[in-house]
């Protein structure tokens, strides 16, 4: 065998072994999110307390019924176009109210995006002054605070895993939150969280 034919089988034999190993390094990679993930919800369940009452209403706790709202959020006219025994088309003038019934509900809800605009002045002085951006808008394209507070709460206070915390984005509020997303927003709140003083915690 000559030298470049040793050659050539040797490159694509570490070409095949390269190939292997990035897959290996693929699966190691989500082996190692889903421990993490199993390991964080342990940890949160160790300091969940455990409660001898049964669940729901609680023996002698006084229950609260929905009560009629005085000044309503939106009407909803109910009128019959016309007679069904005799098919008389009817005015607005011939309308009674009978009955009312109140519905409370939850809004639709969706994304809402808002654009920073950074502007910029020239002073007398010569200086080129800019505005500077808020200091959680760091990125082009972003999620807010808001969701950053959302995706904390469903993990840390209500243990919901990442991919049903996917598919409550996606099924609330219409659009979709990758799990290595959540991952994101997750790490940047556990980050704000170190650098609050310990005076402040003992406090709380």
């Amino acid at each position: 065998m000559n030298e470049s034919s040793l050659i050539g089988e040797l490159l694509e034999e570490n070409a095949a072994l390269q190939k292997r190993l990035e897959g290996i390094t693929q699966k190691l990679e989500e082996t190692t999110q889903k421990l993490n993930e199993a390991l964080r919800l342990i940890e949160r369940l160790s300091f969940k307390k455990d409660s001898k009452k049964p669940s729901g209403g609680q023996s002698g706790h006084k229950g609260h019924s929905l009560k009629k709202v005085e000044t309503p959020d939106g009407t909803a006219e109910l009128k019959p176009n016309f007679c069904e025994q005799c098919g008389h088309s009817f005015s607005e003038d011939e309308f009674l109210c009978l009955s009312e019934r109140q519905v409370s509900d939850l809004p639709q809800t969706s994304l809402q995006t808002k654009v920073y605009g950074q502007y910029a002045e020239v002073c007398a002085c010569g200086n080129h002054q800019k505005a500077d951006y808020p200091m959680s808008v760091n990125a082009p394209v972003q999620y807010g605070l808001n969701v950053d507070a959302l995706a904390g709460y469903l993990s840390v206070c209500q243990y919901v895993p990442y991919k049903q915390m996917t598919e409550f984005f996606r099924g609330v509020f219409t659009f979709s939150l990758s799990q290595s997303t959540i991952d994101n927003h997750l790490e940047r709140l556990s980050g704000k969280g170190s650098k609050v003083p310990a005076k402040s915690i003992r406090s709380v």
